[in-house]
């Protein structure tokens, strides 16, 4: 029993050392190309960026719209 906990905490932290080895080159390696590639935005968020933009757009232009029919109506009655 003690042998296998020792021999699967040593696998663990050979596992955990190989994996942040591999994650650090990859992220910080060749002058942090790996990171600025995370932050580069993937197509589908700038396709869903511009949507969003376009019902700002809309809305602020019905809520001109709303304010003016608003206006009107205080103004008749």
């Amino acid at each position: 029993d003690g042998l296998a906990l020792h021999v699967l905490r040593g696998v663990k932290r050979l596992v955990e050392s190989e994996l942040e080895r591999e994650l650090s080159d990859e992220l910080l390696g060749n002058k942090l190309a790996g990171v600025e590639r995370m932050l580069m935005p993937s197509p589908g968020t700038g396709t869903k960026r511009e949507r969003l933009k376009k019902s700002i757009v809309l809305l602020r232009q019905s809520k001109e719209v709303v304010a003016n029919i608003m206006d009107r109506i205080s103004a008749s009655g």
